[in-house]
């Protein structure tokens, strides 16, 4: 299992943020006060996303390929913040 290298926890997985991303919903509200959400799709401008350690949540790789060469244990430079 890989080891982040910024906190050294061994992890298995990254966390991926995307910015630049709209969900769109159909939001309700029934008679109790409950409220409901509906996807309705997904508009995308400009994205970019980033892949950090769900320990420390620090920002260790900007692209998917290093992202994953690094879950595969391959070694890849990281993300100097």
């Amino acid at each position: 299992m890989p080891k982040c290298p910024k906190c050294g926890a061994e992890i298995d997985y990254l966390i991926a943020y995307t910015t630049n991303v709209a969900e769109e919903d159909i939001f309700r509200v029934d008679k109790s006060g409950g409220v409901e959400y509906d996807e309705v799709g997904f508009d995308y401008w400009d994205t970019s996303t980033t892949f950090s350690c769900p320990e420390c949540e620090k920002i260790l790789f900007r692209r998917e390929e290093d992202a994953k060469k690094f879950l595969l244990g391959e070694k890849v430079e990281v993300v100097e913040e």
